[in-house]
């Protein structure tokens, strides 16, 4: 078949890797000007552990694994460590789950893609219609084209999504927070490990090495209305947030978020869906289930479905009867990820100061043991 993926980050290069090696025509978009690069460390965990097997990246990825975070120190405002946490005992599945930085994932899955998909950066798609044997994509920029299929694995603001199932709003599901990442924060460098400071609704991190510093500065709001394009604007909202906050390093990551030029920012949410396929369209990974960044799933659930669909599409029968059989084989994966959520928000940003000393006392009971 000629399918069009739209998204060149996590799910589409899984996309591709998955329906690449059944020999189908692959046109991979995207409306950066390269493979975008940011995030920071992200997991494999569960099922896509097989899935990666299946396409042959496990072994890179094994190897590219981070050690160096297992431990979280939570903090207060002097520096000292009321609580910590096991990561690898506490949070993964198994000891097989990996972590590794996401732009070394992006890698390895872009260096599995057979050689005869074609990607276009720089492409902005502006518009899908379909009948009953294909789908046609208009561009900015480009004469239309005609394809069997079009995946949708664009991402939390999926351009896919909009034109094909209704409006942003309709679908991601605010979790009442937004955070902030800065990577590349040497100011913040320490002897390694995670650090953690709380004020009631508010939470920042310093990771310390992993190959490079990362603060998290995160807190809890209702849904703003920003434009997730306007940096500037993104930096004053998380400055804003934290205004009048001391302790620890605050003012130091305050200071990082001002300059660096590796900042991200985005809210809390989670893609909720019914269905993720109209027709001969079909949505893969955040854009159509994205868990949130704290379920720790995101790119797990991108691998899964991209393996799955694949499986499905494989399997004969109409296009249409493969999405549903999709849909059905993805659904309890989705529901499950989407669970650990609220449990990662309550565990790092509590609330009152009186569900901090509670969190720091119940992880302290959990060491004991």
């Amino acid at each position: 078949m000629d399918i069009l993926v739209v998204g060149a980050s996590i799910g589409g290069l899984s996309t591709a890797v998955a329906l690449g090696a059944q020999g189908h025509r692959l046109t991979v978009v995207e409306q950066a000007g390269g493979r975008r690069s940011g995030g920071v460390a992200i997991d494999v965990r569960g099922k896509a552990l097989d899935t990666a097997r299946a396409m042959g990246v496990y072994e890179d990825i094994y190897e590219s694994r981070i050690t160096e975070n297992e431990a979280w120190e939570f903090v207060d405002g002097e520096g000292r460590t009321q609580a910590s946490w096991r990561v690898a005992e506490q949070f993964y599945d198994s000891p097989d789950d990996v972590e590794l930085l996401r732009d070394r994932l992006v890698e390895i899955l872009a260096a599995h893609v057979p050689a005869g998909v074609e990607f276009r950066y720089d492409e902005t798609l502006t518009g899908l219609s379909q009948d009953g044997s294909g789908v046609t994509a208009t561009y900015s920029e480009r004469a239309p084209e005609r394809f069997d299929l079009v995946v949708g694995a664009d991402g939390l603001h999926s351009t896919v999504r909009r034109l094909v199932f209704g409006p942003e709003r309709d679908h991601l599901h605010h979790l009442g927070s937004y955070v902030g990442l800065v990577r590349g924060a040497y100011s913040l460098a320490g002897p390694g490990g995670t650090q953690i400071y709380n004020v009631p609704g508010r939470v920042m991190s310093v990771a310390g090495k992993s190959p490079e510093p990362v603060v998290m500065l995160a807190f809890r709001s209702p849904w703003l209305d920003y434009d997730y394009r306007d940096v500037d604007a993104q930096r004053r909202i998380v400055l804003s947030a934290f205004e009048g906050v001391s302790g620890w390093r605050v003012s130091d990551a305050l200071a990082e978020v001002r300059t660096s030029g590796n900042f991200y920012f985005d809210s809390i949410a989670q893609v909720r869906m019914p269905g993720w396929s109209n027709g001969r369209v079909v949505l893969v990974g955040d854009a159509g289930y994205g868990p949130s960044f704290f379920s720790g799933m995101g790119s797990s659930l991108a691998m899964l479905g991209a393996d799955l669909l694949a499986g499905e599409l494989s399997a004969g029968g109409s296009v249409e009867a493969a999405l549903s059989r999709y849909e059905q084989r993805m659904r309890p994966h989705v529901t499950e990820a989407q669970s650990m959520a609220l449990d990662g928000m309550d565990l790092l940003f509590p609330q009152t100061q009186e569900a901090i000393d509670r969190r720091n006392a119940e992880l302290n009971a959990i060491g004991r043991r």
